[in-house]
């Protein structure tokens, strides 16, 4: 069976894949690059849409935490002027360098980070410039990473070029149990996508997860927009997932709309395929999900 991984983190180095982890490797994976290609080397996966993202606001609210309470005004104002283009800097120079690091190896995709709060216009620009001069096919967004919910307006030049490009836009989909993101509001639940599914009808767009843990949500939304799609990255392996209820709504949002995805480095790419495997999918349905779809969404060669 050949298997594209259409959702997997990469980092630029050891020390930051592992902080992202929560300051430990999860099942002994830093998320290197070398890491994935010694995955594909093995040959049981034979591609990967490849993830970076920089968890801007995170970055934002941290800084802005030291900062002493007794600032002027016009301090406040210089030294937030001054995080944003630092924050924007460090959001273009990892999408620079997930497009030239895997450059020339027809196995790994890169995928670049869109953040919302950010200078849209800057974000914006990159976007057509990584399209331009890499070929990138899919945009990542994180809405429960950034605080806010998917109609942002910061989202809509974001989704705008998608559209016009025909670009995939990838979202993390679901709840935030347990992540650095966790609150009390689910901002990537499902129905959070309904209006800008509707406002961008050509729009192809990813909600990953399954939008666990609110799977018939997923569902309902599926049936009333054509331009949703999720993937199985996360919830394949997440302990608590009840495999026949995930069956069914595979089944329920169709196969065709379904990609293999696993999370990695949270999670162990080669450990998915055996869920994948043991989920109870007829050979068509897994090859479709694990090949066929993601090669036919992302415009691959097959």
């Amino acid at each position: 069976m050949e298997v594209l991984d259409s959702h997997l983190h990469v980092f630029r180095d050891e020390r930051i894949g592992v902080l992202a982890q929560g300051g430990e490797k999860s099942v002994g994976f830093a998320g290197t690059l070398e890491e994935v290609r010694a995955i594909l080397d093995r040959g049981r996966i034979q591609g990967v849409m490849a993830i970076a993202m920089v968890a801007s606001e995170l970055a934002r609210r941290l800084e802005m935490l030291g900062w002493p309470r007794d600032l002027s005004s016009a301090q406040r104002a210089g030294r937030e002027e001054e995080l944003e283009g630092k924050l924007l800097a460090a959001v273009l120079r990892e999408s620079e360098w997930i497009c030239s690091a895997t450059r020339g190896d027809e196995r790994v995709e890169p995928v670049v980070f869109a953040a919302p709060t950010l200078a849209g216009d800057a974000v914006a620009a990159d976007i057509e410039d990584k399209v331009e001069h890499y070929g990138v096919k899919a945009v990542k967004i994180h809405p429960a990473l950034d605080f806010v919910l998917p109609t942002h307006p910061g989202y809509r030049p974001i989704l705008e070029i998608a559209q016009d490009r025909e670009l995939i836009v990838i979202s993390h989909g679901g709840d935030s149990e347990g992540g650095p993101y966790e609150s009390e509001v689910d901002h990537c639940a499902p129905k959070n996508f309904a209006s800008v599914l509707g406002e961008f009808p050509r729009l192809r767009l990813v909600v990953a997860h399954v939008g666990y843990p609110y799977l018939q949500d997923f569902v309902e939304m599926a049936s009333a927009h054509s331009n949703l799609y999720t993937d199985l990255s996360f919830v394949l392996s997440r302990e608590g997932v009840e495999m026949e209820a995930l069956l069914r709504a595979i089944r329920s949002i169709g196969v065709d709309r379904v990609l293999f995805g696993t999370d990695f480095p949270y999670f162990d790419p080669e450990t998915c395929v055996d869920r994948l495997e043991a989920l109870g999918l007829s050979v068509e349905e897994m090859e479709t999900i694990s090949w066929k779809n993601p090669v036919r969404l992302f415009g691959l060669s097959g």
